[in-house]
């Protein structure tokens, strides 16, 4: 069929190009790879769903992609050639890129800090030139770098997609009818909190993006939008050594400062994070030491070799505000913002799926329940709580392990039906207790670090924490204000001083003494 809105066939002819296959479908469209009729060259061509044409946002959104691209001509930035409408079929054609997008790259695990700081620098480079020409991408993820093959003497090309939510400098709007546009595993506080934004909230957004490839995960894992906006907003920035340590120490100071609360603390330009970054590669390695103490200070991830991070979910009743303010508002935003990446993934690997919130035709978020945990059933002051733990993150734990453990459903990996949970890849349970409301288990990784895994059976919001430490006959992990506790007798959850949850323990199995 020609010119005709729907599905393109193989074959056909749209807007003049010869359709040769579909590459990819999104959120607000389908991009196809397609002929150029004209030049001997293929081309990218994105079409805006029908379903996504009456909403006059998401019709703006994709015209003003065109627009803001067609100013940039920069070498590390996705070009873009035309645009049109046919049949009340809005469309773009732009350069094709043969090769994969970061998240592609990762699935064979944290690249070498090398390569990491190349695709950074080079992203770093387009961001600065489009913050030059008065352009927020406001969208910076691994998603939207696109990498294509290097000959043998040329470094690898990095090239930066996706400008659909893209920001004039000179616009007043901070938001589009106040909804967060953009990927929340990578938003700044200021997006979230719908204030001014500026070049500094593309170093954010990139300063998480580095955090991604030299880690394989996101900062502040998860999918769970409440307790995503919190990280962002609340919890300090993951350290990357704690997950890799063998990076050298400076990368866990290039990733605070480029993911600080707030901007004016941040690096000043892309270029600058990156040339941290580039001097970081130089900093000797420092071999982790096992101290007797340690003052908690941040909630970080579990090391890559656990494997995948399942997202955080246990319940506390800490004050929303933020949360009950400007949620349903990102959530909201989030459905509406479709992106495709216009790339051709590997030869014999499938297309990456958008990591923003699963929507329907309709534009609404498909969640299985509520955003926000319910309020906790149990409320008491405390006054004597210490701040730091006195017990070491780490204490090998006796050798001699049963093959079950007494606790029903678990064995020594964690709860072994399809509820969970469970350690990460290979790695062993060293303590497992459950309460008629929870689940919850310590898990020891190959580094000999300890992290916490926890899940709510009212709804399946679940958590995991790293640096968990053994204390008096349990275990406890800080992340933030909120403490974590159990043992044989109660499971603890205490914000700021207060215990907001607190569960009489049923089963319980340590490895410890």
């Amino acid at each position: 069929m020609d010119d005709t809105v729907g599905e393109l066939q193989t074959g056909s002819v749209f807007a003049g190009y010869r359709i040769e296959r579909r590459l990819g479908t999104g959120g607000m469209g389908s991009v196809y790879l397609a002929r150029h009729p004209n030049l001997p060259r293929f081309i990218a061509l994105k079409l805006l769903d029908p379903s996504a044409t009456a909403n006059p946002g998401n019709r703006s959104r994709f015209l003003r992609e065109a627009d803001h691209v067609a100013r940039l001509e920069h070498p590390n930035i996705v070009t873009v050639y035309d645009r049109g409408n046919v049949g009340d079929q809005l469309w773009i054609a732009m350069q094709y890129v043969d090769g994969t997008d970061a998240v592609g790259a990762l699935r064979r695990g944290p690249m070498p800090p090398g390569r990491a700081v190349h695709i950074v620098s080079e992203t770093a480079r387009a961001l600065d030139y489009a913050h030059a020409h008065g352009i927020l991408h406001r969208d910076v993820k691994p998603a939207n770098i696109l990498l294509t093959p290097s000959g043998a003497s040329e470094p690898e090309r990095v090239l930066l997609a996706d400008f659909g939510i893209a920001k004039s400098l000179d616009s007043t709007a901070v938001t589009e009818t106040g909804m967060l546009v953009a990927s929340l595993q990578y938003a700044s506080p200021e997006q979230i909190e719908g204030r001014p934004l500026g070049p500094r909230t593309d170093v954010y957004a990139l300063g998480c993006t580095l955090y991604q490839l030299l880690t394989t995960r996101p900062p502040y894992p998860g999918s769970e939008p409440a307790h995503l906006v919190h990280a962002h907003l609340h919890l300090p920035p993951p350290r990357p050594t704690a997950a890799r340590p063998d990076l050298p120490s400076a990368f866990d100071d290039v990733i605070a400062r480029a993911m600080a609360k707030r901007p004016e603390d941040r690096f000043p330009t892309c270029g600058a994070l990156a040339a941290a970054a580039r001097a970081a590669l130089t900093e000797p390695v420092t071999e982790p030491v096992t101290a007797p103490t340690r003052a908690f200070t941040a909630a970080e991830p579990a090391p890559v070799s656990a494997g995948p991070t399942a997202p955080p979910g246990h319940p506390t009743s800490r004050s929303r505000r933020p949360l009950l303010v400007l949620l349903g508002a990102a959530v909201v935003g989030l459905a509406l913002v479709g992106s495709l990446t216009w790339i051709l993934p590997g030869r014999g690997e499938a297309p990456e799926p958008d990591v923003r919130a699963d929507t329907s035709a309709t534009g609404q978020i498909d969640s299985p329940g509520p955003v926000v945990p319910p309020p906790a059933t149990v409320t008491a002051e405390v006054t004597d709580l210490p701040t730091t733990s006195s017990a070491p993150t780490s204490t090998a734990p006796p050798q001699s392990r049963p093959d079950r453990i007494p606790v029903a459903q678990a064995d020594t990996r964690g709860f072994d039906d399809d509820i969970g949970p469970r350690c990460n890849s290979t790695d062993e349970a060293v303590a497992v207790a459950r309460t008629s409301e929870s689940r919850v288990l310590v898990c020891r990784n190959d580094f000999d670090r300890l992290y916490y895994k926890g899940l709510r059976l009212s709804d399946g919001a679940d958590i995991e924490l790293a640096d968990a430490a053994p204390a008096a006959a349990g275990f406890t992990v800080v992340a933030g204000p909120v403490r974590y506790t159990f043992d044989e007798d109660e499971l603890l959850i205490i914000d700021n001083g207060t215990v907001t949850t607190r569960e009489q323990v049923l089963q319980f199995w340590s490895a410890y003494p």
